[in-house]
């Protein structure tokens, strides 16, 4: 920001503070994360080492939230990828992991004890948010 006015830090008013997250949004194009972490970094410097009250007047401008659909492969697709892994114990992990809806993590976590076979249930312990959860799925056969 300092850069971008070429003065120091102290002496950019608030509309510039508003001019400069317009300019990040509209002329940098930068995505709404970056912009987010920007807001929060000179706010941060500007209540603590300036220690000035924020603003009230400067409106945040921030990138449109991007909304991006995921790739969900057809049931075919699936099956060609996983024909393609020889080795049967990468298989199974390929097909629990995508069958049960786990992340990465989740799967490098499990443990025989997390497999409920009565009820056909897979515990997940410290998923997302280090929440426990259990996957309604049939296991594979």
């Amino acid at each position: 920001m300092a850069e971008h006015f070429g003065k120091a830090p102290e002496a950019v008013s608030p509309e510039e503070l508003r001019q400069y997250f317009i300019f990040l949004k509209h002329d940098k194009k930068v995505a709404r994360q970056t912009a987010t972490q920007a807001i929060c970094a000179i706010k941060l410097f500007w209540e603590k080492s300036l220690r000035r009250p924020w603003p009230a007047e400067v409106e945040l401008v921030r990138a449109d939230p991007e909304f991006k659909l995921p790739v969900v492969l057809s049931s075919q697709e699936v099956r060609l990828v996983l024909s393609k892994v020889s080795a049967a114990d990468q298989r199974v992990a390929l097909i629990t992991i995508y069958s049960c809806g786990l992340r990465l993590g989740e799967a490098l976590q499990l443990e025989v004890k997390d497999i409920d076979s009565q009820r056909m249930f897979l515990r997940i312990r410290a998923g997302k948010g280090n929440r426990d959860r259990s996957s309604p799925r049939a296991m594979p056969t």
